[in-house]
């Protein structure tokens, strides 16, 4: 079975539309920008482009949360 490594994603759970949303340090969680833990690496996963839809747009920055 082929994985998808990007795309658009129905995650099955309401999203903030425009909103992006990173890697939580919760095992198979994301999170929003708010909810990261100082220390912790950013790496963002995509944007909600409506409600229930994610754009897959992977991206490790390298630095970590203030």
């Amino acid at each position: 079975k082929k994985k998808k490594t990007s795309g658009k994603f129905d995650l099955g759970a309401t999203m903030a539309q425009g909103t992006y949303y990173y890697v939580s340090s919760t095992s198979g969680n994301i999170e929003l920008d708010s909810d990261l833990v100082t220390g912790e690496y950013v790496s963002q996963v995509g944007y909600a482009e409506d409600t229930s839809i994610l754009v897959f747009d992977l991206t490790n920055t390298g630095v970590t949360a203030p």
